[in-house]
């Protein structure tokens, strides 16, 4: 069948209409930007170097037009992760044919000078020093934290505390000292006596030692920390550390398993390794990403202390963070150590109960063991969106404009520890013990978090608990 010859031109006009409508889609698609410069206003505290660090572009690179918007999103994310700023507007400008831009960094940085009265409890957690009240397992003291010390995200701390444990600390951390600021290096130095030590632990609670008149327990720490970042999300650390531990002799007879082979002290070298992968959108409270971790820790390296510490263990933690839709978010964490079966000293050991490792529903509670598991998870409702405030009667930007939110959450924790020694005087180990009930957080600047929680347990204990610190 023969084709007349205004259809053969209506069929080659539609044919023409397409490739160029096609063609136009696919440019737009591909079109392309060049970065002309990056603007940072040079009388800020914070190098431009440490800037540039944690963005995934550079002057002079060409970009794909429509990820542009992510990549400045993810630069403002990062910026913020650097925890050197309480605000961080990063805004493109483009050119008039959008062949070009100008990316603009703006920051409010935050006051990094922080001479602290320090005045702290020496219990597990806030809670379980407010169960008895007892002001002598309180410290005192002074805490110097100078972040952005010369610019480069480092940070000095000295620590001069007094109490239910004298301590005196050092510590640097340089998180970059190459060109390519893919290398850093932490270092550190404490002393510390206590008139009291945890000797053991009997119905999940720790059994103490006390004596006024001599100290109990001395110890000497010093260590040298060396980092690895090749991208902005992933991290290493190699670090090394000496430990020079002394128990009071006396002590030894009546609780033979705090040190091992009846030796007073205890001095060792120990090595270990951890890799870091973090896309969290804030690592203080996040809400959407993911953080993973691995370390491997010996405990004792053989070079120091003949029949001493020697054991090896290996942690990990994997937890993700969803955003479910309009206010609702989810997360949830799990966090493994497994140990070999070599014989752990009860005053290097740590299960359950310590720092922000526990199921929520036992913060009064410890579980020691040489291996466990933990599950958290938290379902948060959006209860008030993060708001700004400018005070106006405050002049200095670093306090006078403040974000803060609110969220409301239910949570569920699932935990396992196994313990070889001494399980028989510690009902909660060696079988899964869980905790649920509901919360209010309170976010705001300077990494401050505030939370309340109702909790029941499984042994259908409730309690109202108060933390510092986002659960995971």
């Amino acid at each position: 069948m023969m084709l007349s010859t205004p259809k053969i031109f209506r069929i080659v006009f539609l044919l023409f209409i397409v490739c160029v409508f096609n063609g136009e889609v696919f440019s737009q698609e591909n079109a392309k930007c060049f970065i002309k410069k990056i603007e940072y206003d040079k009388h800020n505290k914070t190098r431009r170097s440490t800037i540039l660090r944690e963005i995934e572009f550079a002057e002079s690179d060409t970009l794909l037009v429509r990820n542009v918007p992510t990549l400045i999103e993810e630069a403002q994310k990062n910026l913020m992760n650097t925890l050197l700023f309480n605000f961080v507007t990063v805004e493109p400008i483009w050119n008039i044919d959008s062949t070009q831009l100008i990316v603009k960094i703006a920051v409010i940085e935050k006051w990094y000078v922080w001479p602290i009265p320090l005045l702290e409890i020496a219990d597990l957690n806030f809670n379980s020093w407010w169960k008895d009240k007892d002001f002598s397992r309180l410290n005192y003291g002074m805490f110097l934290r100078w972040d952005n010390f010369t610019g480069r995200k480092d940070m000095l701390k000295v620590l001069l505390r007094f109490g239910n444990e004298d301590k005196l600390g050092l510590y640097y951390e340089l998180p970059s000292f190459n060109k390519k600021q893919n290398f850093g290096v932490d270092i550190g130095i404490s002393y510390a006596q206590k008139h009291e030590i945890a000797v053991e632990s009997i119905d999940n609670e720790l059994i103490y030692f006390r004596d006024d008149d001599v100290y109990v327990k001395e110890s000497f720490s010093s260590f040298i920390r060396l980092t690895y970042r090749p991208k902005i999300h992933h991290k290493q650390h190699i670090t090394i550390e000496y430990q020079d531990i002394s128990i009071v002799d006396t002590l030894i007879p009546l609780y033979p398993s705090l040190t091992l082979n009846n030796l007073s002290k205890l001095k060792f070298l120990s090595l270990s390794y951890k890799y870091i992968v973090d896309y969290r959108d804030f690592i203080l409270y996040p809400l959407s990403g993911y953080y993973f971790d691995i370390e491997l820790t010996k405990m004792g390296l053989g070079m120091v202390q003949e029949n001493g510490t020697d054991f090896l263990f290996i942690k990990s933690k994997f937890n993700y963070y969803w955003k479910l839709k309009d206010h609702w978010f989810y997360g949830a964490g799990l966090l493994t150590k497994f140990s070999n079966a070599k014989y752990q000293p009860y005053v290097l050991q740590r299960g359950l109960g310590y720092f922000n490792d526990f199921v929520r529903g036992y913060e009064l509670y410890i579980m020691d063991g040489q291996h466990y598991g933990l599950f958290r998870s938290n379902l948060k409702y959006e209860l008030l969106p993060k708001r700004i405030h400018n005070f106006k009667f405050i002049k200095n930007e670093k306090f006078s404009k403040v974000y803060y939110a609110i969220y409301l959450n239910l949570f569920f924790d699932l935990g396992y520890v196994k313990d070889r020694y001494n399980a028989i005087l510690n009902p909660l180990v060696n079988e899964f013990q869980y905790g649920y009930g509901i919360g209010l957080d309170y976010v705001t600047y300077y990494d401050m978090i505030f939370r309340i929680e109702y909790s029941i347990n499984r042994q259908n204990e409730k309690f109202l608990f108060f933390h510092v610190k986002a659960p995971f």
